[in-house]
Formats: C-alpha cells, sequence, structure tokens
C-alpha cells in the first residue's frame, strides 16, 4: 500500500490538500449512498471530513462508545471483539 504522507511530504500545502481532496472525492462517490450525487455536492461533503488513519490492532470504538460520525474502511478489515467490548481494526 502507498503511504500517502510520504508521497505529498515535499508539495506545498495547498498541493497535498488538492491530492488528499481528490483521494477522498473519489472514496465517498464510490459509495451507494453518493452514487450519482451532484459532484459539487460531494466536494462539500469532502471538505468537511476529518481523516483519521488507524493501525493493525488500533481500538476504533468501545461498546458504550457515542460515535459523532461515519467512518469508511479504505483498506484492511475491522473486527469486532466482543470479549473486550472494542471494535479492531486488523
Amino acid at each position: 500500500m502507498l503511504d500517502e504522507e510520504a508521497l505529498t511530504h515535499d508539495l506545498s500545502g495547498g498541493l497535498q490538500q488538492s491530492v488528499t481532496m481528490f483521494r477522498a472525492i473519489g472514496m465517498v462517490s464510490r459509495m451507494p449512498f453518493f452514487q450519482g450525487m451532484d459532484s459539487e455536492c460531494v466536494r462539500t461533503v469532502v471538505s468537511c471530513l476529518r481523516t483519521q488513519h488507524f493501525i493493525g490492532s488500533d481500538i476504533v470504538a468501545r461498546q458504550s462508545d457515542i460515535c459523532t460520525g461515519c467512518y469508511y474502511l479504505f483498506a484492511g478489515s475491522v473486527a469486532l471483539v466482543t470479549h473486550q467490548e472494542c471494535v479492531l481494526l486488523l
């Protein structure tokens, strides 16, 4: 898998944001909920997103957590581990 940060490290801040926006628009527009939506509307939604990166065995949420957003899985898998009452990214 490519490391976006390593690839864009030497780019200007504005260009880094453009690359991130382009990548996010592509990912979001493939989601069934957003398919067929006007491209400017998708761009507006993407501009409100906050990116978080998780690595293997990170805890994404616990059973009693109140999640205030949605999560898009770009790569990897998620497992529900009931004995620890948490969701792990594997």
